[in-house]
């Protein structure tokens, strides 16, 4: 059946007002409908800030004035415009660690996690005005394609511009909660709870600068912590193996089956976390990683271990599927270090002639250094001499050792929190918590960052989590009293 054309669509696309692409793009708004921000935005009775800042109270998070922005448009090269459009997002600005992101929809996971699969970096959401963002969608790329550097929104200009390559006007409605909400500093003393305490030294406080502090203890070793993070690994035994993996439990045994057959040594896990401790435990000869597991995700544990001095050596396959085929195979190794990627269903012959050829140039098993060779503690020496800034550079130097040490990353998250440096902090300890899921200072203090930097909906879900790792009943009262506080408060914000 012919389609049918609007008459003013067709009118306006025969004198040359609309194109054929704008066209589409109406009709296709006018048949989903567009969201009431939106309509309030276009009728006038609203502007964007206004809307912005009801956005971010219905739903718990930071909101984005796209008419304040100015966006480098170089953040817009490995996104797609379909995709940009299909999940009505828009990348707006970009450091080492993270990407800020405006988005319509923050009730699909699927917008961030595939974000978070294209940059190869953590995604940081904003809810923005869904008309608005659709037209800055549109005008961005459309100045991408010409050849400019910059989209500015209609309240920038050209000298608002900063160094750092972008304006990001945010929004939250964090200081509209009710006092009986706000923490008040004075009443709390506890460095681990979820309030805005800042302890005189961060480490002593977490007992962090003894040796002993967090590291991965496999279920199988009875002992420090420490030793297993630095030289005792060496004394576990050291098998030539293969690591699977793979979420899927059909997909994980194929791969094991034909693996074995030809003589390999498999050992298997499901997910990201059990990856880590398998990896410190007894490096493999060669580790195949899907790339969407659950919390740890494989592209990120691929990128830990490529750009680590102590597991750098280690051939790693990813292994795609449909979710992640929006990315060349080209872009992914070139993002995530990658030194091979198969898609699903995975072709058995394609596997084999990855795994052998990757193993008869592979170095195999190296011997662990000295770990971080005094790196940690010449950290905290830095620290406590009063240069926070030379400590974080040789933390991170201690983690291009060994990015998978839960304890580099918390106490990195420490000293950043402690320089206000809150979204690199909450990276740092998102990172922890990833490692060590039952750890809970750094579920405490990341859901503080959460709830001051207006990710209300991500602090109380991560509380959540933190009362089943609190070691202490007062402590745990009192979360559970800020709590019910607060979800009260975000479920008032929905029934007005």
């Amino acid at each position: 059946m012919k389609k049918s054309i609007d008459p003013l669509g067709g009118l306006l696309v025969a004198e040359g007002w609309l194109t054929e692409e704008q066209l589409s793009d109406v009709l296709e708004q006018q048949r989903l409908g567009l969201p009431f921000a939106s309509l309030c935005h276009l009728l006038g009775y609203a502007d964007e800030a206004t809307l912005v800042r009801a956005l971010s109270r219905q739903m718990g998070v930071p909101g984005v004035i796209l008419g304040e922005c100015i966006i480098a448009l170089q953040n817009l090269h490995d996104v797609p415009l379909s995709i940009a459009l299909k999940y009505v997002m828009l990348p707006l600005y970009e450091d080492k660690h993270h990407v800020f992101v405006a988005i319509s929809d923050l009730a699909d996971p699927s917008v961030v996690h595939q974000l978070a699969i294209i940059k190869g970096k953590s995604v940081v959401p904003h809810v923005a005005v869904h008309g608005c963002l659709l037209r800055a969608i549109r005008d961005a790329y459309r100045l991408m394609d010409q050849g400019d550097a910059y989209w500015f929104g209609v309240e920038t200009d050209f000298e608002m511009l900063n160094d750092a390559g972008g304006v990001l006007t945010t929004m939250s409605d964090m200081d509209e909660l009710p006092e009986a909400v706000q923490p008040s500093p004075l009443e709390v003393t506890d460095p681990n709870m979820p309030m805005p305490v800042e302890p005189e030294d961060i480490l002593e406080s977490d007992s962090l600068a003894s040796a002993s502090a967090l590291g991965y203890v496999a279920p199988e070793y009875e002992g420090d912590d420490e030793d297993l993070d630095l030289d005792a690994r060496a004394s576990l035994p050291m098998s030539r193996r293969i690591l699977v993996v793979d979420p899927d439990e059909k997909s994980r045994h194929l791969v094991t089956g034909v693996l074995e057959q030809e003589g390999h040594t498999v050992a298997t896990c499901d997910s990201g976390i059990e990856a880590v401790r398998l990896l410190r435990q007894d490096p493999p000869e060669l580790a195949i990683i899907e790339v969407i597991l659950p919390k740890i995700q494989g592209y990120q544990l691929c990128r830990s271990i490529k750009s680590s001095t102590r597991y750098g050596h280690i051939p790693v396959i990813l292994l795609t599927g449909a979710e992640a085929g929006d990315l060349s195979g080209r872009e992914m190794l070139a993002k995530y270090g990658a030194d091979e990627l198969l898609g699903k269903p995975i072709s058995q012959s394609e596997l084999l002639g990855a795994v052998n050829h990757l193993l008869s140039q592979g170095q195999g098993p190296q011997p662990a250094e000295s770990a971080d060779a005094g790196l940690f503690e010449r950290a905290i020496s830095q620290y406590r001499d009063g240069d926070a800034q030379g400590a974080v550079a040789t933390l991170r130097r201690a983690l291009d050792v060994d990015p998978l040490s839960a304890r580099y990353h918390f106490v990195l998250g420490n000293i950043l929190q402690h320089l206000g440096q809150r979204y690199k902090a909450i990276d740092a300890y998102e990172s922890t918590v990833s490692l060590r899921p039952d750890y809970f200072p750094a579920l405490s203090r990341l859901a503080f960052l959460y709830y001051k930097q207006g990710f209300l909906k991500r602090a109380l879900e991560t509380w959540n989590l933190s009362l089943d790792h609190c070691p202490d009943e007062d402590q745990a009262s009192r979360i559970l009293l800020f709590k019910e506080k607060l979800a009260a408060e975000l479920e008032s914000r929905r029934v007005e």
